[in-house]
């Protein structure tokens, strides 16, 4: 009877109809202690009832002991003394009846006189053997009770029969037994409305449909027929019949049936149908207003925008109306309409009112926020624009103080010439706002209406003008109006521009404007070039005198300045001041240009060769140095030759020149450059040498310090460290320097005096602002990598969490058993005992750990404490611990892990800066259990790749994959899995890195050779360091 859920009521029938059919009249009414033999054979002669009681009694026993058979045999032998006695015949068709003996029922019942007690029993046998799972009634056999039973009996059968056959053999069954049921029969609306109930649950709406229709040719629907039918014509899209259906009589008079069918219809985008169903409630009912905006949006989606408008003007909705009836075209009544609308929402009323060009309206409205009044004041004045209307326009915007009407009203004053009334305006606009735009405006508008001395007045009152473009043109406006003689007679501010001006052009023109106004001296007193043969022989002139005060870069600038004013002579002059100024490609390009003149001596193109090895363009300072004399021979001409080799990659042609150089010439440049190619050639002793020579030469030369210490450092790290200290000492700012001597101290083992260097280098690594050579994020990343040195150096306490469930295979880390557990967690704290060395590190550790299999997470549970030797090899570890189990004996673990691939790129630590990463790690490790002999081999790799969460926070997900082997005693385990992860650190200090770590995991695994009893399982990991 599984299916019966889907009919609560018609379940809690069939289950009450059963249990009456099987309770025993007597039992039912007086309970079996109650129901006495004799008072069931009352109306029996004193003889009859002596020989018939002990049948009864024991009957009636067997029947409270649940022996139905036994029942039966003793209820036949007191019929056989009492053949005719009702009350033992009733008895004995309902001790039938629960034995499930049906067919049996109909002859006994035929010794009953004609009854309704005696159709009732036959009903109730009818309905239990309805209800038998085992032994149903065939079709034909129902069909033939249907035929004589009442309207009520029927329809109890035929949901009988409908309800049990759906409980034995599904609905389909159900649905085929109960398509049998004859019509026209008592039985035949029930079937077909059940019939159409459990094909409506099968969610079958076309069953439903055609249930329902064979239904209405014998009997009228019921309201619960009309809302089934409906619902499938929904279902089934059959709108059509839906409508017609519903706009019938009885179903228009049924509104929550019509606002169901709207709904859907407007869901669905029947918009016909909804359209015919809401005025189906419009005509039978009242519209509600959520009914009447779904009616107007009905009219809009089918087009029919004038009703839609109607409609929403009887709602209320008057700017809306308006709205559609402008769609509609009918701009007559929606100008009608909008003169009575309200301004709210205000956008709404100006964008209607753009659109009906309501000029009136907008002229006469005014709101009290200055953000809808500013949009009102914008409407009004684009109409006005786009009808030509200026001057409405002015009269209307007129001190209106609004950013976007006074750009409209001064564009309406430029177009109508009124430009006095224009620089008024932009006047008023730059004392409140002080917007150069404005003042340059305004001086323009007063020139243009004739009024100079106005703009005059205006530019000199707002000088500083500035070195901007804008600044600028105000400038030059400014010297355009001189002379002043009443506003500036001493002409200071042409004087003040041609000496202080940011832009050549502009001094230029104050010189001009000088010289325009008769100022002559202050232009001979100011020096400066303004253009002309004369003024190019001026720029020569201070060209030269500035070369000889060691300003190269002015007198550049003056040699330029005469070379565009086609001087002759300037060229030479250039190229050697933008060569002494550090301005080497500029230079270079001047003495090509030189070249190509061929005037260039011996001495110009050493410069032009310095130059060229200056920026690094060795092939260019080759080609020019082979065009020298070849018979010079001094220290410069050695000196460049071997540049040139070394940065050409000719390095033992370089060392060479570099060697004769400093036998006929020593110099500290000459040892420096020897070591540094003997340090290329793998010479390193002999640079060394070098090198040091170098720093005796010059020992407060920081480059060459620093380079004798990195080539010690292979040599001798204690001699490197200090010279690198020196370093540090004349150069604290370089951080790199303080970075070098905290790794040669770590590789000595000076952890303390590392950390001090460490320490430092973080110091000097602000993101904020970066040293010279890193941006911002590099910055970030060395600082983060010396934290991370910093932290690791001190540490000396290790605490780890960790553990798993899975559902089927087990990974292959060792326990406290060799073979591993289903489910495992383990707490580890360890201490380093002794410090770093060249022999490694002790350390000491205790563990509690807990595993077991799916019904006991933790049923076996241990502790550990040993000793743990991390070998000066890599990352690898040697332990001997005590594992004393909670249950059993203990015995002593001899374990070994190394930890392979995991460094440099591929390590496992946060990346501040990066985008993504990757992480990598082969994982080797054995262990033997001495008392019970139990050994583990494993190797795992795992590679994941890491994107961090957010910028804001330090927390990466990370998908991955892995590959393990794994050797027992009890045999071989090859596996490979993936898994996708959760990692967040936290924990970081002021110099130091992230201290805590935890992740979730989530894995798979197959094994394709495995000791275990499942390939396949799925683990949730988790694991915290601090």
């Amino acid at each position: 009877m599984k299916r019966l859920v889907h009919h609560p009521v018609w379940a809690l029938w069939l289950i009450a109809t059963a249990l009456i059919a099987l309770t025993p009249c007597g039992m039912a009414e007086n309970g079996p202690q109650d129901a006495a033999p004799v008072s069931m054979l009352a109306d029996l002669s004193e003889l009859d009832r002596h020989r018939v009681f002990p049948h009864v009694e024991r009957a009636q026993r067997s029947m409270e002991q649940g022996d139905l058979a036994s029942a039966i045999v003793h209820w036949e032998a007191a019929l056989r003394r009492a053949p005719q006695h009702e009350p033992l015949i009733e008895a004995m068709v309902q001790t039938l009846i629960m034995a499930g003996r049906y067919e049996q029922v109909e002859s006994r019942l035929e010794a009953l006189p004609r009854s309704e007690r005696k159709d009732e029993l036959r009903h109730r046998a009818r309905l239990a053997w309805l209800a038998d799972p085992d032994d149903p009634p065939a079709i034909e056999t129902v069909s033939g009770w249907l035929t004589e039973a009442t309207p009520t009996r029927a329809r109890e059968l035929v949901q009988a029969l409908g309800f049990a056959t759906e409980a034995r053999e599904g609905t389909r069954a159900a649905l085929a037994q109960l398509d049998q049921v004859p019509c026209p029969s008592s039985g035949c609306a029930a079937a077909l409305r059940l019939r159409s109930i459990m094909a409506e649950s099968a969610n079958q709406p076309d069953r439903v449909i055609a249930s329902l229709t064979r239904l209405a040719n014998h009997e009228a629907w019921l309201p619960q027929d009309r809302e089934r039918a409906v619902a499938a014509w929904i279902e089934l899209g059959e709108w059509q019949a839906l409508a017609a259906h519903l706009l019938d009589e009885r179903s228009a008079a049924d509104l929550e049936l019509l606002r169901t069918s709207a709904q859907a219809a407007i869901g669905r985008g029947h918009w016909h149908v909804a359209q015919n169903v809401l005025e189906a409630v419009a005509a039978h009912h009242v519209l509600t207003p959520g009914e009447m905006q779904q009616l107007s949006q009905v009219y809009r989606e089918l087009g029919d925008l004038e009703r839609a408008a109607k409609l929403a003007y009887r709602q209320g909705e008057c700017l809306q109306a308006v709205d559609l009836a402008w769609q509609a075209g009918q701009s007559e009544q929606a100008m009608k309409w909008f003169n009575g609308c309200p301004t709210a929402p205000a956008d709404y009323w100006l964008n209607l009112a753009v659109r009906l060009e309501a000029v009136e309206l907008l002229a006469q409205q005014s709101f009290d926020e200055q953000v809808l009044e500013e949009q009102r004041l914008t409407t009004l004045a684009v109409i006005l624009e786009q009808r030509g209307d200026d001057e409405r326009l002015i009269e209307s915007l007129r001190g209106q103080p609004g950013p976007v009407a006074q750009a409209y009203l001064l564009a309406a004053l430029e177009r109508q010439q009124r430009y006095l009334d224009a620089a008024r305006l932009h006047e008023q606009r730059f004392d409140r706002s002080a917007d150069i735009d404005d003042l340059e405006r305004a001086s323009y508008f007063y020139i243009l209406a004739g009024e100079n001395d106005e703009a005059a007045r205006l530019l000199i009152a707002a000088m500083p003008h500035g070195d901007d473009p804008a600044g600028q043109r105000l400038s030059l406006r400014l010297l355009g109006l001189y002379p002043q003689e009443t506003l500036d007679p001493q002409a200071r501010h042409p004087v003040t521009l041609a000496s202080t001006a940011a832009a050549p052009e502009l001094r230029v023109a104050a010189a001009q404007t000088l010289q325009r106004i008769g100022r002559c001296d202050e232009v001979r007193g100011l020096e400066l070039p303004t253009g002309g043969e004369e003024q190019g022989a001026l720029h020569m002139l201070l060209g030269f005198c500035l070369q000889a005060a060691a300003s190269p870069g002015l007198a550049a600038h003056h040699f330029e300045a005469a070379h565009r004013a086609s001087v002759d002579l300037a060229l030479e002059p250039l190229a050697i001041s933008l060569a002494e100024a550090g301005h080497r490609h500029a230079a270079l390009e001047r003495f090509e240009e030189l070249d190509e003149q061929q005037i260039m001596a011996d001495p110009l193109r050493v410069m032009w060769v310095e130059a060229a090895l200056s920026i690094g363009d060795y092939s260019a300072a080759s080609h020019q140095f082979e065009r020298l004399d070849p018979a010079t021979d001094d220290e410069q001409w050695w000196s460049m030759q071997a540049r040139i080799a070394q940065g050409m990659g000719e390095f033992e042609t370089a060392l060479s020149h570099w060697q004769t150089l400093h036998q006929r010439w020593p110099q500290a440049e000459a040892s420096f450059q020897i070591g540094v190619i003997q340090w290329g050639l793998g010479e390193r002793e002999q640079a060394v040498e070098a090198l040091a020579e170098a720093v005796e030469r010059a020992p407060d030369q920081v480059e060459y310090l620093a380079e004798y210490a990195y080539a010690l450092e292979p040599l001798d790290r204690e001699r490197a460290v200090q010279v690198f200290q020196r370093v540090a000492e004349m150069e604290p700012w370089r951080f790199r320097i303080h970075e070098q001597i905290g790794h040669l101290e770590a590789e000595q083992y000076h952890d303390e005096e590392a950390r001090e260097s460490f320490r430092h280098a973080i110091d000097l690594l602000h993101s904020d602002l970066p040293p010279p050579g890193l941006d911002r994020e590099e910055t970030i990343e060395r600082s983060y990598l010396a934290r991370r040195s910093h932290e690791s150096l001190g540490r000396k306490w290790n605490v780890s969490a960790g553990g798993w469930i899975a559902t089927g295979s087990v990974p292959g880390e060792f326990f406290f058993e060799a073979d591993p557990p289903r489910h495992y967690a383990d707490v580890t704290l360890s201490r380093r005992l002794t410090p770093r060395s060249g022999l490694g590190s002790v350390h000491a550790r205790g563990r509690l750990i807990g595993q077991g299999p799916s019904d006991d997470v933790l049923a076996n549970r241990a502790a550990t404490l040993g000793l743990l030797w991390q070998v000066p090899v890599g990352i690898t570890v040697l332990g001997v611990d005590w594992l004393e189990p909670e249950s059993g004996h203990g015995q002593f673990l001899v374990h070994g892990a190394t930890e392979l691939l995991s460094t440099g790129r591929y390590r496992r630590d946060w990346r501040p800066v990066s985008d993504s990463w990757r992480e990598q790690r082969l994982y080797v490790e054995g262990a033997w259990w001495t008392r019970s002999d139990d050994y583990l081999v494993s190797a795992r790799y795992d590679y994941a790749w890491h994107r961090p969460l957010r910028d804001d926070t330090s927390a990466s997900w990370f998908p991955y994959v892995l590959a393990e082997s794994r050797l027992v005693r009890g045999g071989h385990d090859l596996r490979a899995g993936a898994g996708l992860g959760l990692r967040l650190w936290g924990g970081a200090r002021e110099y130091d890195a992230y201290r805590r770590l935890h992740s979730i995991r989530l894995e798979f695994q197959h094994a394709f050779e495995t000791n275990i009893a499942d390939r396949n399982g799925l683990f949730l990991r988790v694991g915290s360091e601090w």
